[in-house]
């Protein structure tokens, strides 16, 4: 299965990005989080205008980065510059590897909500609209990934490393 390819692939990537993150600090702050929302916005915008065209109908209209726009804008948040892109492959498979990484972030993002929800006494009162994306997707994109990445799983791997390797290589640029 393709999952499961990408999962194995991308399981040290996935650990040494979690604790990269501005969030993963015990005791997150207002600021954490802004940041974090930042690096995410200075990927996924970049990613998803490239890989749009390449995703398979409805996964098209997934995109987060307009609401990570909107929270950073409703935060008055700084943004960072976007990330640049080297290596990336314009194949359909390659894409659903990407897409897998941002998709997944949607599962991390629910546990991060309760994490903050529970444990700050700010998160109340932030916009948290990319954390709302309900995680109901995913076994969408799981059965789009197998049915149309069967073939070229070592594409859609990647497309997972590229993106991952984006998002570290943005979380260890940033000058805070």
């Amino acid at each position: 299965m393709v999952r499961q390819q990408l999962r194995a692939a991308t399981a040290a990537d996935h650990d040494a990005l979690e604790t990269a993150m501005p969030l993963a600090s015990p005791a997150p702050t207002r600021v954490d989080y802004e940041r974090h929302l930042a690096l995410l916005e200075s990927v996924y915008a970049p990613v998803e205008a490239r890989i749009a065209p390449l995703l398979p109908g409805e996964l098209r209209t997934w995109a987060k980065a307009p609401l990570l726009a909107a929270d950073l804008a409703d935060l008055a948040a700084r943004r960072l510059p976007p990330a640049e892109l080297g290596g990336f492959e314009d194949t359909a498979a390659f894409a659903l590897g990407c897409f897998y990484v941002l998709e997944g972030a949607t599962l991390g993002g629910a546990v991060i909500r309760r994490r903050l929800a529970a444990g700050t006494d700010w998160f109340a009162a932030v916009p948290s609209r990319f954390l709302d994306v309900p995680t109901r997707r995913w076994p969408r994109l799981l059965e789009v990934l197998e049915r149309e990445a069967a073939s070229a799983a070592d594409e859609a791997e990647r497309g997972a490393r590229a993106t991952f390797v984006a998002l570290r290589a943005q979380a260890e640029a940033a000058a805070w």
